[in-house]
């Protein structure tokens, strides 16, 4: 079976496929074939001397194999010395934003070592500075911590329940779930009282984007600040009030 990958034309003749006389450049396609019976890719060539219409199995196949059922999809580039570089990955399952999905990053490629460039932006799943409040790292809710109604279960979760789509953003081993018991199901997560020593207070939510799923924080008895998900199911960092160190909710 022949999976992804990408095809490059070869207008320097550099890997010496076209004839010295040929009209054409050659078109390498560099692709996957992958084993139905061990599951195992490897990686292959083909070679067109008539600008992509028909390819011919390259006679050294197969070029690359580690072994691995993990190892598709091969993207081949040419580039410069003097040129800035592009470095594009595929993410299957937990890009940044849920589901499959493409990152790039910009930097230098010296053709062995890609180093991406240094950023001053602020992306959603960034952990803000600051002191740690609160986390799920324990096998149960941590002391402090109350549950009503049947909504969070009785403790941290490591990701998504039986009827649920995969979650992702999460920084301990562990989340607080509203899913149990499906989505008809109610209740609240309360935690110990503390006390707030910076301009802001940040956290992690996903999930509904409507305020039946919410996260409440309450000084003195009164809501001051609210935030729900937006949607999704990564989680993201959400900030009150929103100025200084907080990731704008």
């Amino acid at each position: 079976m022949a999976f992804l990958g990408c095809v490059v034309i070869d207008h320097d003749n550099t890997g010496d496929f076209a004839p010295p006389d040929a009209a054409d450049p050659a078109f390498v396609a560099f692709f996957t074939g992958f084993d139905p019976v061990t599951k195992i890719p490897s990686q292959h060539l083909a070679l067109s001397l008539d600008r992509g219409r028909t390819y011919t199995s390259y006679m050294g196949n197969l070029v690359i194999d580690i072994g691995s059922t993990e190892f598709r999809d091969p993207k081949v580039f040419w580039h410069a010395d003097t040129r800035r570089s592009v470095m594009v990955v595929s993410v299957n399952h937990g890009s940044l934003w849920g589901g499959s999905g493409v990152q790039y990053f910009i930097g230098d490629f010296d053709g062995t070592h890609f180093i991406a460039d240094v950023t001053d932006c602020i992306d959603a799943l960034s952990a803000p500075p600051g002191d740690l409040i609160a986390d799920f790292y324990g096998s149960n809710w941590a002391e402090g911590w109350h549950t009503d109604g049947m909504a969070f279960g009785r403790s941290p979760v490591p990701g998504a329940l039986p009827d649920q789509p995969f979650i992702r953003g999460h920084l301990a081993r562990g989340l607080a779930n509203s899913g149990h018991g499906g989505v008809a199901s109610t209740g609240t997560l309360t935690s110990p009282t503390f006390t707030v020593t910076r301009p802001c207070l940040s956290f992690l939510i996903g999930g509904s984007s409507g305020d039946l799923t919410r996260l409440e924080w309450v000084v003195d008895g009164q809501v001051v600040r609210r935030a729900c998900g937006d949607g999704s199911t990564v989680l993201k960092w959400a900030g009150a009030p929103g100025s200084g160190d907080c990731r704008a909710g």
